[in-house]
Parts: C-alpha cells; sequence; structure tokens
C-alpha cells in the first residue's frame, strides 16, 4: 500500500489567499463609507430628539431657572452656519422676540461631531435661504406649534415660517435633513 499524505499544494494556497484578500479589500474600502452615514445619521437622530426636548421643555411646566418662579416662557433651538459644528438649546427670556439672545438665554451647547457639520439653512423652496445665517425655533405653551424665523446676524429676516429644513453634511459628503414644520412635526431625511 502506498502512503498518501493529503496536504494544499502551493497553488491552492495562493489562490486561496487572494480570494481571502479581495473579500477583505472590498470590506475595508466600504468600512469608511459606513461610518460615514453612520455618524451622520447618528447626529440627525440626535439633533431631532434635540428638538423634541426643547419642544417638551416649552409645552410642559419647566421652571426657565432655578427658584426663579418663571414658567412661561418659550424654550427653543437656534441654529448658525456661522458656527456649524454646534447648535444651542435656549430659553427665550424675552418672550416676544423668539430668538436666542446669548449666554443668558442658554441652556446647552450641543457639538456636532465625528466631523458631522451644519452646512445650510433651508425653507420650503430654497436651500439655502436667501440671506440667511441663522434659524431660531421656538415652542410655548399651551401650543405644542414651532415658531420657526430665520435670521441674518441677530435680525429676522422671515417668519414667522410653516417649515424650516436644517441640512447636515458628513466628512465625505452625504447629506441628511432635520425638516421642523410650524405644527410641531419633526422629520428625519
Amino acid at each position: 500500500m502506498f502512503n498518501i499524505k493529503k496536504a494544499f499544494t502551493l497553488i491552492e494556497l495562493l489562490v486561496s489567499m487572494s480570494i481571502i484578500t479581495v473579500i477583505l479589500s472590498g470590506v475595508l474600502y466600504n468600512y469608511g463609507g459606513f461610518n460615514d452615514s453612520l455618524a451622520v445619521s447618528s447626529a440627525t437622530q440626535e439633533m431631532a430628539i434635540t428638538i423634541r426636548q426643547a419642544q417638551s421643555y416649552g409645552i410642559n411646566v419647566k421652571e426657565s431657572g432655578v427658584n426663579s418662579g418663571q414658567f412661561n416662557y418659550a424654550y427653543g433651538i437656534y441654529f448658525n452656519t456661522q458656527s456649524p459644528s454646534s447648535y444651542v438649546v435656549f430659553v427665550d427670556s424675552t418672550p416676544t422676540n423668539n430668538i436666542y439672545d446669548g449666554a443668558a438665554e442658554l441652556i446647552e451647547t450641543v457639538s456636532l461631531r465625528n466631523g458631522v457639520t451644519l452646512r445650510s439653512i433651508c425653507d420650503s423652496t430654497t436651500c439655502p435661504a436667501s440671506a440667511v445665517t441663522a434659524m431660531s425655533v421656538t415652542f410655548i405653551r399651551p401650543n405644542p406649534d414651532a415658531r420657526i424665523y430665520f435670521l441674518n446676524g441677530s435680525t429676522i429676516t422671515s417668519g414667522p415660517l410653516t417649515y424650516g429644513r436644517v441640512e447636515l453634511n458628513s466628512p465625505k459628503n452625504k447629506r441628511t435633513y432635520v425638516i421642523i414644520t410650524n405644527t410641531g412635526q419633526i422629520l428625519v431625511q
């Protein structure tokens, strides 16, 4: 009887290694795109939740400051294209102006992570909206409706509007949108 040993030949080993290399290179190539897509999707969802939180503050009974006794102020979100890596949650302590007036009204500055930036602010027809650098969205009880205003600097250019859209951009140029309607709906696209 013959003593036969079974093993891989050099050609079989090279073919197997080349197949594994092709599969791994495809996976590693797509990982960057997946990570980029995940980053912008996460930032979009976080923004929508933060807007909903401001809406909840505005329509529920939330005291504007510790022991302030003020429960009738609007709460809102302020987006500024000149500060593309963050946005602001604020209490509108001047209820008639509907805009963020600075540090005295600041509740929280939310930073966008993983290289995601605020690309533009849009209305229902134009993106970016002309002569607009910022958008203020406020909510006040008992109404869950949003009051949406576009600003150029600290001056209101239009509003209240029926629709506002924030465009987020990933490092690899993937775009997503958070849409706020005056009825209080918050949509992610």
